[in-house]
């Protein structure tokens, strides 16, 4: 019997993310198109490959996306729980 996607992810503890970074200089100067797309409010990304007859697009779904400008310290303050956080829920005395 297939567990639902509810039942798989209860209790989980491990959240995947992307960041995706921006055209690079030479990606620039050849005035290549970007291939890949985010949606940070959909939490997905639109990957497109293949030749310019026959482009195809794959969505993958994340647990949280950042687009191309988005900081590190951004993804850090969203992703990482720190210390004080976490010992919030735990009392070692």
């Amino acid at each position: 019997m297939q567990k639902s996607a509810e039942e798989l992810t209860t209790g989980t503890n491990v959240q995947v993310a992307v960041r995706c970074r921006p055209a690079n200089v030479q990606e620039k100067a050849l005035g290549l198109p970007p291939c890949v797309q985010t949606e940070t409010v959909e939490k997905k990304v639109n990957v497109a490959y293949g030749n310019a007859g026959k482009k195809t697009t794959k969505t993958f779904n994340f647990d949280r996306v950042f687009g191309m400008y988005s900081t590190q310290e951004e993804v850090f303050s969203q992703m990482v729980r720190t210390k004080d956080s976490a010992s919030s829920f735990v009392d070692f005395q």
